[in-house]
């Protein structure tokens, strides 16, 4: 598994994004430095997740209470 090109964002909460668009997993690059990565996460989300105003805010309520999620190694 490989980590996809990671976008950063001014956010207080995360630093950086990226999506995989063959396994539809979004990264989440939190800006105390963890990584997680959100499974089965439609190109749609990671859409709407790019263009939100509050990216802190969209993945904390459509993200994170739908969506599997790992800590990356």
């Amino acid at each position: 598994m490989s980590r996809p090109t990671m976008i950063a964002f001014e956010s207080r909460a995360i630093q950086r994004i990226g999506y995989d668009p063959i396994d539809y997993e979004l990264w989440v690059e939190w800006a105390g430095g963890d990584t997680y990565i959100y499974a089965l996460v439609p190109m749609s989300v990671y859409l709407d997740l790019v263009g939100a105003k509050s990216k802190g805010r969209f993945l904390h309520d459509v993200v994170k209470p739908r969506y599997p999620v790992r800590r990356a190694e």
